[in-house]
């Protein structure tokens, strides 16, 4: 019979699994591996494994959600040792003294439109592109393009460039009315409805300032049609219910007689239909400024007086309370009959700040080498990487100003041209005079300073790695031109007689070369493609 015994204290503690941690926290764990081969259970060595166990369990949080944001926060900086750069208070406290108030630094948001009377030949869509570009415009409608299908995409890619656009060409039986251009990275544009005389779309900016419907209008010539335009604005107001609401374009009528500046001195049927489709939609005009009439029946013809209103700016009441600040500006007509419209909402668009870009021509500044040493000297704690980095970035702000200190280098450089010519002049009237030579010939210095500048940051725009110092991009560039044009000339060629052509000649003496050493061409006899079989 067996004899039973009490199991010991260590035979109790390794079946019952119990876990022993030593003084740093760490527990021993043997894990049994098997390796069935031939159906035997060989047994291998038992690896060890350390295990780290918080001896104080209540320290560790169960969740990491449960800690604090700033915690998290200053956690997520800590591991990142380039956690310096994202900090913008420089940044923000020159956007505050940029924008007045705030922390964003705002720009004013602009729509335009202008029927340019056909945009088909370069001249008009060259005028376009300066527009919009001296404008600062954000959404563009162009009214009576006249182009066709045939040369839609060539004519709005040229002046839209990168921007999207569309048009009412398929409502249009002889020529697109009207096309809609806007920047993608600006607006978000949603068309909601394309006809023949208006286009409706919800426009809102990509920082979500500003959000408003508009309707870009280019009405009939014909009344009959007109009332088309009036009864779609009825359902566009539909729309637009309670929400701001723009109507932008050529109406092709006025509302008063005193929008004419001669030859009507009543109100026209027409202009009783459009008072009162403006009454049941329930739009105003917009405050405007520059132009009072927005229509000349003849540019070219000096005796012509005949002035009307038909481009108008109009809004709902509930643009009045959101936008109060929102301006209309009639410009001058320029080539077209009609005056380009812009609407502008002050501090409706945040300006995006450009990234920093070092310019080579303030290395060679006088305060340059002052600065940099200053910026160096501070005292920054961290790893030496990250020492450089921060203060390359406390050099940004004084290298910005420093570039912009003397304002842009090509203005300056004309202001500096036009003083040196009137000094000129003054000293060749004056030669005796002091004051006059002591001018011209500081205004000299600093003119050449200035083409100096200037020269730096035309190699690094165009990064032309052939401009020698001193040259001129444009006189340099074309005096190659020449030289490659001249060696590549033949004037003159002399034949194997020794008699010499020159002008017209040249090319006939090549020709004749060439028939005499390549010979002219014959009649040759068909070739009998049997001798050439091969037999295997």
């Amino acid at each position: 019979m067996p004899i039973i015994r009490p199991r010991t204290s260590a035979e109790l503690e390794v079946k019952t699994n119990k876990v022993v941690t030593d003084k740093e926290g760490f527990v021993e764990v043997k894990n049994k591996k098997y390796d069935f081969k031939a159906k035997q259970q060989v047994k291998q060595k038992d690896p060890i494994k350390q295990v780290y166990v918080p001896k104080n369990k209540a320290e560790t949080p169960n969740k990491i959600w449960n800690l604090n944001d700033n915690v998290m926060k200053g956690l997520k900086q800590s591991l990142n040792k380039y956690a310096v750069l994202s900090d913008h208070d420089e940044e923000s406290q020159l956007s505050k003294s940029i924008a007045g108030e705030g922390i964003l630094s705002l720009m004013n948001f602009k729509v335009a439109c202008w029927n340019i009377r056909g945009m088909c030949h370069k001249d008009k869509q060259d005028e376009l592109k300066d527009f919009i570009k001296e404008e600062n415009v954000s959404v563009c409608a162009i009214l009576e393009t006249h182009l066709k299908p045939t040369n839609i995409d060539k004519a709005c890619n040229y002046v839209f460039g990168r921007w999207s656009w569309v048009s009412n060409i398929g409502l249009s039986s002889n020529s697109c009315r009207i096309v809609l251009g806007w920047d993608n990275t600006k607006v978000n544009l949603m068309v909601i409805q394309v006809a023949r005389q208006v286009i409706l779309c919800l426009i809102e900016t990509v920082d979500k300032c500003s959000k408003f419907y508009c309707s870009f209008i280019y009405a009939s010539n014909s009344g009959s049609e007109r009332n088309l335009l009036w009864n779609e604005l009825l359902v566009h107001a539909t729309i637009a219910q309670h929400q701001p609401w723009l109507l932008v374009g050529d109406f092709n009528v006025t509302r008063n007689v005193n929008e004419h500046s001669a030859g009507c001195s009543h109100m026209t049927e027409e202009m009783i239909r459009f008072n009162k489709c403006i009454c049941d939609i329930e739009v105003e005009d917009l405050g405007s400024t520059s132009f009072y009439f927005t229509w000349t029946k003849s540019l070219k013809n000096p005796l012509c007086n005949v002035l009307r209103k038909l481009d108008r700016i109009m809004c709902n009441e509930v643009f009045l309370v959101n936008y109060s600040n929102a301006y209309g500006i009639f410009h001058p007509f320029m080539i077209s009959d009609h005056s380009p419209a812009v609407l502008g909402i002050p501090n409706g668009l945040i300006k995006r700040k450009k990234s920093f870009r070092f310019m080579n021509h303030v290395a060679y500044k006088e305060n340059f080498l002052k600065i940099v040493e200053e910026k160096w000297k501070s005292n920054v704690s961290g790893y030496k990487m990250f020492q450089v980095v921060s203060k390359m970035k406390y050099l940004k702000k004084d290298l910005n100003r420093l570039n912009w200190e003397g304002g842009n280098v090509f203005t300056k450089i004309k202001e500096l041209k036009g003083k040196l010519k009137k000094c000129q002049s003054d000293v060749e009237k004056m030669p005796h005079d002091l004051h006059y030579r002591a001018m011209a010939s500081a205004i000299m210095v600093e003119y050449e300073k200035a083409k100096v500048e200037e020269l730096i940051v035309l190699k690094q725009k165009a990064k032309i790695k052939w401009l020698e110092e001193g040259d001129r991009n444009t006189r340099f560039f074309h005096s190659i031109l020449k030289r490659r044009k001249q060696r590549c000339r033949i004037d003159n060629i002399c034949v194997e007689n020794g008699i010499n052509f020159s002008d017209n000649q040249v090319g006939e003496q090549f020709v004749k070369h060439f028939k005499k050493f390549l010979g002219e061409g014959r009649d040759c006899k068909r070739v009998k493609w049997g001798i050439f079989l091969i037999l295997n």
